[in-house]
This record gives structure tokens, C-alpha cells and sequence, in this order.
């Protein structure tokens, strides 16, 4: 978790560029399991997305992230959540990270 933690100034300016409304991690990164090799796994609320520039807004983010953290990036959507199974998974093992004002 110590390297979201010592970058989380730069997570936050970049989210506020993005127009990410709530950022939470989860998985392995909170656990012992989490290893040089791991990726991180995101949980991410969007707001105020144009239609028209969604698509390269959720792609210059995950590039950013994964710049900023030199590792694999996950982003799974709390607006795209359905399997219910998946819903207790993630809330099971979960953390937030920032939430917009």
C-alpha cells in the first residue's frame, strides 16, 4: 500500500484532471500477496465525463497511473458494476483513497 500512499498528492491531482469523482483501491495490494509483479487495482467513480471524450479521458488515465506507479493498472467502474458476487468481493477488500468535495 506504501506506494499508493507515498504518491497519493500526484493520484489526486491526476484524478482531479480526469474528472474522477471517488478513487478506491482493492486486491492484492492490500494484502501480504502484493509483490514487485502485482498490479493495482482501482476503483473508480466517474462525474461529468463528456460522451465524446470518455473513451480518451479512462485511457490517458490508466496511462498516467500506471506512469506514476511503474506497474499494471486495473480500473474497474462503480458505474459498470452489475455481478453482485464481484460487488462483495471488491467491498470486502476494499479502500478509499480520495473522494471529491
Amino acid at each position: 500500500m506504501n506506494i499508493v500512499e507515498n504518491d497519493l498528492e500526484k493520484l489526486i491531482e491526476i484524478c482531479k484532471t480526469h474528472s474522477v469523482e471517488r478513487i478506491t483501491v482493492f486486491g492484492s495490494i492490500l494484502s501480504d500477496k502484493f509483490s514487485k509483479n502485482s498490479d493495482i487495482d482501482f476503483l473508480i467513480k466517474f462525474k461529468g465525463v463528456d460522451l465524446f471524450e470518455y473513451f480518451d479521458n479512462y485511457l490517458d488515465l490508466k496511462n498516467k497511473l500506471e506512469n506514476l506507479f511503474d506497474r499494471n493498472i486495473d480500473i474497474i467502474e462503480e458505474q459498470t458494476l452489475r455481478n453482485p458476487y464481484l460487488i462483495a468481493s471488491i467491498d470486502s477488500n476494499k479502500k478509499l483513497l480520495w473522494k471529491k468535495d
